[in-house]
């Protein structure tokens, strides 16, 4: 049984209470294996691309299926298609809380405390689709208000950051925050469900205060689509028979879980069908970063004060243009967040160019932006901003090769990084300076392209490193003269134009996710990736263009 979150959340502790059970009934074990990442896709997905057999089951919750389609520019996955429903395992509410010393000591109390600070206060879930993520932007959005979301890989560390203090809000599940409450770490506000828990009778719904609200959690088992009837009908009739013993009702009430709570497959087709087709209103637009409907987007020779943006033959290129070293601030981030989100959308573009305007890339983050800590959620929220930023690079659909023209330091080393292809001049350098103005950051990102020497030497002395030598490391691809950077990225990109545009959003869906999974997991995702591809019209075009000896003509089919 797959858990497609990391160990300790709600999800993980329901799922062990019924696998041994289950196992028991079905005369054969049940291991629960975790696999936490992207909302709940790489797990999502292993289940995807298991044999349909009945052997690999999918612990589910909202996320995968309900809101990740919504809110993901591509899945590996086809949340309609690929899986099978078995049974609801439990339906629920999540409770709302806030750290204990937020002053805030009820539902109008967090409303008028975010009012008054409108984007400070911060709200954690499980993950980027998690229905903790859905309640979140549901009380964005019933209450006029606007809250940053900071996504985890799984409720708990999202909740261990509440308790912490460096998050204001977890709206979660109960069981994991149980020990987190009596602890007095947490301060519960309210539940989400329409009636109040009889867990918790003196603790009020959000929805008397706004009235409408609710949230209710539903947890479920499917398996991969395809698998035969007969075997989906025996794991339902011994999920069942365990849901309803009075012990396990009773194992998972003290542990602050839903009660259980089973259905046919058919029932539980018909409610994800539902919340599926719910999910598409709610994140029409969501709430936590709301579109500036001021702003251009998206438009071929877009320019603003902090960004220029050109497109021609299918390559756009982007240019940092915060003279004179192009610092990165919050109007530069949500520049480069539209337009990485509008490259996915638009078939005039194939391939991007990041590169900075005069001699240096980017020499790190706006200083004079610092965030205030004693300012509650204020510096989570520009960590939030910056992560935001990066993200967008990865999750853009199309290749984006990072021309870096000068030093790259700090916040633009980030950036430089979270593209797929990097050259440089031979008048670059790189580094991570955050130590020379006392702070501390990047190390797992410089971990992942350096190893642990060159990590630590960077982190402790602020040091540079020359284009030449990540070039002898291998983090860059190619170093060329001043004069020559620009034009090398954009013959790359030309050829990258020039490949299937489907081909391509799957070759780079494959890199990022195989970044995440062990080697065996991995070869399987990409052969499922690339079987579904040969399917495809362009693959037929290119193999045909191929034969012809002819310029292939894509269609992105």
């Amino acid at each position: 049984m797959i858990v497609p979150f990391t160990p300790g959340g709600g999800a993980d502790i329901t799922a062990r209470f019924v696998a041994g059970p289950l196992g028991a009934m079905l005369g054969q074990p049940i291991v629960v294996e975790n696999r936490g990442g992207a909302g709940g896709t790489i797990g999502t997905a292993a289940v995807a691309q298991a044999p349909a057999d009945g052997y690999t089951l999918l612990y589910g919750t909202p996320g995968p299926l309900i809101t990740n389609p919504h809110l993901m520019a591509s899945l590996p996955y086809d949340a309609a298609r690929d899986f099978a429903p078995v049974s609801v395992l439990t339906k629920g509410a999540y409770v709302m809380a806030v750290h204990r010393d937020v002053p805030a000591r009820s539902v109008a109390e967090v409303i008028a405390l975010a009012r008054a600070h409108p984007g400070e206060l911060t709200y954690a879930s499980s993950g980027v689709g998690a229905g903790s993520h859905l309640a979140g932007e549901l009380l964005c959005i019933e209450a006029g208000i606007r809250m940053s979301h900071v996504p985890f890989r799984g409720t708990g560390p999202a909740l261990q950051e509440t308790a912490a203090g460096r998050v204001t809000i977890s709206i979660d599940s109960y069981g994991p925050m149980l020990p987190l409450l009596q602890a007095g770490a947490l301060r519960a506000i309210a539940v989400t469900t329409a009636e109040r828990m009889p867990e918790l009778p003196d603790l009020p719904t959000i929805a008397e205060t706004i009235p409408g609200f609710e949230v209710t959690v539903v947890n479920y088992v499917c398996v991969r689509a395809g698998t035969p009837q007969p075997i989906i009908a025996r794991l339902n009739e011994a999920l069942l028979r365990v849901l309803s013993d009075p012990a396990l009702d009773e194992r998972m009430r003290a542990a602050g879980s839903s009660p259980p709570q089973g259905s046919t497959p058919e029932e539980l087709g018909a409610l994800l069908r539902s919340d599926l087709r719910n999910g598409a209103k709610l994140f029409a637009a969501p709430a936590s970063r709301p579109a500036d409907p001021s702003k251009p987007k998206g438009k071929t020779g877009m320019s603003t004060e902090v960004v220029k943006f050109e497109v021609s033959d299918y390559v756009a290129v982007v240019t940092l243009n915060r003279p004179p070293v192009n610092a990165v601030n919050a109007e530069l981030r949500d520049r480069l967040i539209e337009i990485f989100d509008a490259a996915t959308d638009r078939d005039d573009i194939r391939a991007l160019v990041l590169t900075g305007q005069g001699k240096i890339f980017s020499a790190g983050a706006d200083l004079r932006q610092r965030p205030d800590a004693s300012v509650a959620g204020q510096y989570w929220h520009h960590n939030r901003g910056t992560r935001e930023t990066g993200n967008s690079i990865k999750e853009c659909t199309k290749p984006v090769i990072a021309a870096v023209n000068g030093a790259a330091l700090g916040a633009g080393f980030g950036l430089m990084a979270a593209c797929d292809i990097m050259l440089a001049s031979e008048t670059a350098v790189f580094g991570m300076p955050e130590i020379d103005v006392g702070l501390a950051g990047g190390a797992a990102m410089l971990n992942q392209l350096l190893g642990k020497s060159f990590t630590r030497r960077l982190m402790f002395t602020g040091d540079r490193l020359p284009a030449a030598e990540l070039h002898r490391l291998g983090v860059i691809d190619s170093v060329w003269a001043p004069d020559e950077l620009l034009p090398a990225a954009m013959r790359m990109a030309a050829r990258i134009a020039e490949k299937s545009p489907l081909g391509i959003k799957y070759a780079k869906n494959s890199c990022n996710f195989v970044e995440l999974m062990s080697p065996k997991d991995a070869y399987r995702f990409e052969q499922n990736f690339t079987y579904d591809l040969s399917k495809t019209e362009d693959a037929k075009e290119a193999r045909t263009a191929q034969l012809e000896k002819r310029k292939p003509d894509f269609k992105g089919r």
